[in-house]
């Protein structure tokens, strides 16, 4: 008798790095002081969509501690590990559209 065993995928912690602005799609970039996109901004409706859609997904707000990065920007959210490297690219234009696919990517990865 055969026994078959369903892959498991690890589970990464996921910091999220919010470079935009939204009221439920995207409007502006967020800017620091000094005119450097912000690395600690995190709309609350970004994180209520992502947190919704990617239930299964542990999120830190410690970027030391995670695995990988997911960078919204405006016109991409992309999902990146430790080393930099662009792992996955959503180019949908609303919000939900972007956390949809990040939150698929996640969950097969």
């Amino acid at each position: 008798m055969m026994m078959f065993q369903a892959a498991h995928h690890p589970q990464h912690k996921v910091y999220l790095l919010d470079q935009v602005s939204t009221t439920g799609n995207v409007e502006a970039y967020s800017k620091a002081a000094n005119g450097r996109e912000s690395d600690n901004h995190t709309a609350p409706g970004v994180m209520a969509e992502l947190s919704q859609r990617c239930s299964s997904v542990p999120f830190t707000e410690n970027k030391q501690q995670a695995d990988l990065i997911v960078e919204l920007a405006s016109g991409e959210a992309r999902v990146i590990n430790r080393k930099g490297a662009v792992l996955f690219v959503s180019h949908a234009k609303t919000v939900s559209s972007k956390a949809k696919d990040v939150c698929g990517y996640l969950s097969e990865h």
